[in-house]
């Protein structure tokens, strides 16, 4: 509002004081270090309406306001501004002490522009006064220093158009320094996330893999106790085969033929060269113990209440278990094994081996003679 006052002083000096008492308001609301400048401009503004009472007042505001927060410069203004009023109204004296008082502060603070103005006032009083020698020397001083500060604002906006060069230039070096260093912090972003989800991605499989390990280790515990029990099966029958054929006979026997037919199925699965036969079946059985098919599956079924493939997988697995027992097991292979014992094909004596031991046959096998030897 001030600078629009300014602009508008010389040829609507009516709105320029419009303006200024607005400005004036927001100044002193705020309490604002403006308030020399805003008087000074609404003398000025009254100075020219000719009302010279109120551009006394405002001049001599300025002057307090100036001492009163240090403004040299408009201290030193304002006091010339009164004495240039004073000189309008025809009080000289006042005048050459108002002029004289400005320029012994604008001497001390070398300010050339007041101190040329003041010269100028000074050559106006001494020519009112008909001293024509001494006006002639005070416009000399003002032109010389009109002259110089002339100079002085040529030099001063070649300098002032060089610095903005330079500004600009450092400007453009500083804004490819915030788009480098962008860049780099982006960088860095991104490499910190790419790090945070590859320490993820490892965490997440170390987990999977103990987990994995637990249960593989629990697992191992459990074949390992189903081969205990194996081999406390193995023992057991191994003292028990040579009476095995005589339990059966001493079986209460009664009128009934599946008692009878059962106990030649027994004696005739005690020979392992026939039921380690692939081509070994119901019907070899019940052609071998002079029975009929029906018969003889009628029998296992009611009294040992299983059918004849997992009573035949049984004995073929229990007879695996004892060749692996063997000092040179090590070196038979799956395959080997399952056609040893009767299967057609491995993955068959795979499932009925570890269906009936609980526990793979790789599995046996390794824990078989990483077992110390029993006493």
């Amino acid at each position: 509002l001030n600078n629009l006052s300014s602009v508008l002083a010389n040829e609507k000096n009516d709105s320029a004081l419009y303006y200024l008492n607005k400005s004036l308001k927001i100044s002193v609301k705020n309490n604002n270090a403006y308030l020399s400048n805003i008087f000074n401009n609404m003398a000025t503004g009254y100075t020219f309406k000719n009302q010279y009472d109120s551009a006394n007042y405002y001049y001599r505001l300025s002057l307090l306001e100036a001492k009163k927060n240090n403004e040299i410069e408009m201290e030193a203004k304002s006091l010339s501004n009164i004495g240039k009023l004073f000189f309008e109204l025809n009080k000289t004296d006042s005048a050459l002490y108002y002029i004289h008082l400005s320029n012994t502060i604008a001497t001390e603070h070398n300010l050339l522009r007041i101190i040329s103005l003041n010269y100028l006032t000074l050559s106006q009083i001494e020519d009112s006064k008909n001293n024509t020698r001494k006006a002639l020397e005070y416009y000399r001083q003002y032109s010389n220093l009109k002259d110089s500060l002339l100079s002085a604002d040529k030099f001063g906006e070649i300098n002032q158009l060089q610095r903005l060069y330079e500004v600009s230039k450092t400007d453009q070096q500083i804004e490819q320094l915030i788009l480098e260093q962008q860049i780099n912090e982006r960088t860095i972003h991104y490499q910190k996330i790419i790090w945070k989800i590859t320490f993820s991605i490892l965490i997440l499989i170390s987990i999977v893999s103990v987990i994995i390990y637990l249960q593989k280790r629990n697992l191992n515990k459990s074949y390992k106790v189903l081969f205990e029990k194996n081999m406390e099966i193995i023992e057991f029958q191994e003292n028990s085969s040579m009476n095995s054929s005589q339990k059966y006979q001493k079986r209460t026997l009664t009128s009934s033929t599946q008692n009878a037919l059962l106990d030649k199925i027994f004696i005739l699965m005690e020979d392992p060269s026939l039921f380690c036969n692939t081509d070994f079946s119901l019907d070899k059985v019940a052609e071998l113990v002079e029975s009929n098919h029906a018969y003889v599956s009628q029998t296992i079924n009611a009294i040992l209440n299983k059918n004849f493939r997992s009573f035949l997988n049984e004995y073929r697995i229990k007879e695996a278990q004892r060749l692996l027992l063997e000092p040179d097991a090590i070196k038979f292979t799956i395959e080997y094994l399952a056609g040893r014992v009767g299967f057609r094909s491995p993955n068959a004596f795979r499932h009925a081996f570890k269906e009936i031991t609980g526990v793979a046959p790789n599995f046996y096998l390794k824990s078989l003679h990483n077992k110390s030897p029993r006493g």
